[in-house]
C-alpha cells in the first residue's frame, strides 16, 4: 500500500480533515474546467444528465498518483469510456497543459479519461474547492450531487477495488469499444473462445494453425498478462487471478495471426 504524499497547499486544519476523508465534503461543489483537448466540462451539467461522476485529483510528480494512474484508466475502460453510467475525469493541481499531457500519456496508457491541468485547465481551483490535500484522491459523485465516496483508497494495485466501490452503488461493468478490434490476418485461421465472459478458465479452440502456436494475452493497457504455447488444436487459460475487465488474446504460428477480445467477470 502506498502512503499518499501530502501536498502542502492548505492549512493544517484542512490536512487534519483529509486524514479521515480526502475531501471533507458530502455534497458536490460545482466547477468548470477545460480539458487538455480543449473541451470544456461543467460538473453540474454532467450530473444533470443523469451521470455519476468519478474525479481523480492528482499532481504530475506524485509517485502514488503515477503508480495508480493505469488502474484508473482501466476502470474508465471497464465502465464505458464516459459513454455509460459514470463520467471519469482527472484534475491536476500544479502545472499546465503540456506537463499534464506528458503525464497522462506516460502513466495513463493509450486510453485514459480526459484531464484538466492545474494552471491552464482550472484544476487548481477545483481541487481547492474540494479541500483535497492528499494525492491521489478518487471520489464518486451521484447525479443528485451526493458525494458517495470521499476517498476510494487504498487500491491495492488492482481495478477490483474500483469495481467493488462502484458495484456497491449499483453501477455495473460496461466495457467500452477500444481501438483493438477482432482481426484475422489469415482467412483460413480461426479461434473460438468459450465461455466468454468467463470467471475461472477460458477454453481456446484453434482452426487452421500449424506447428508451434503461441498464445499471448494482453490487458487494455497493452501489458502482457500471460503467454503459453501449444502444438495442438486447443488450449486452456486459467483466469482466476485476472482482474475483472476486457482482455485481448493474440494467437499466431509461423504464418498466421489472429486476435480476439474476451471478458473476465468475478
Amino acid at each position: 500500500m502506498y502512503i499518499k504524499k501530502i501536498y502542502i497547499l492548505f492549512f493544517f486544519a484542512t490536512l487534519s480533515l483529509s486524514a479521515a476523508a480526502q475531501t471533507p465534503l458530502t455534497q458536490a461543489v460545482d466547477f468548470t474546467v477545460t480539458f487538455t483537448n480543449g473541451e470544456e466540462f461543467n460538473l453540474f451539467d454532467e450530473l444533470a444528465s443523469g451521470s455519476y461522476v468519478c474525479v481523480d485529483f492528482f499532481f504530475t510528480t506524485c509517485g502514488p498518483c503515477q503508480s495508480n494512474q493505469g488502474y484508473y484508466s482501466e476502470a474508465y475502460m471497464n465502465f464505458g469510456c464516459n459513454q455509460a453510467d459514470i463520467f471519469f475525469l482527472s484534475l491536476e493541481s500544479t502545472v499546465g497543459d503540456a506537463e499534464t499531457i506528458v503525464y497522462e500519456e506516460t502513466f495513463g496508457g493509450p486510453n485514459h479519461p480526459p484531464a484538466a491541468s492545474g494552471t491552464e485547465g482550472g484544476g487548481i481551483a477545483a481541487t481547492s474547492a474540494y479541500s483535497v490535500g492528499a494525492f491521489p484522491t478518487f471520489i464518486l459523485i451521484a447525479p443528485d450531487g451526493t458525494i458517495l465516496e470521499q476517498d476510494m483508497w487504498p487500491l491495492n494495485g488492482t481495478t477490483d477495488t474500483f469495481t467493488s466501490y462502484f458495484g456497491s452503488h449499483g453501477l455495473n461493468l460496461t466495457p467500452c469499444n477500444t481501438d483493438v478490434d477482432d482481426v484475422e490476418v489469415a482467412l483460413d485461421s480461426e479461434i473460438t473462445l468459450y465461455p466468454n465472459p468467463t470467471n475461472d478458465q477460458l477454453n481456446v479452440n484453434l482452426v487452421g494453425f500449424e506447428g508451434q502456436v503461441n498464445i499471448f494475452v494482453y490487458n487494455l493497457l497493452g501489458e502482457a498478462v500471460t503467454h503459453l504455447s501449444t502444438a495442438g488444436n486447443s488450449a486452456r487459460i486459467n483466469v482466476d487471478e485476472f482482474t475483472t475487465g476486457t482482455y485481448i488474446i493474440h494467437v499466431l504460428d509461423s504464418n498466421k495471426s489472429t486476435q480476439r477480445k474476451f471478458s473476465v467477470l468475478h
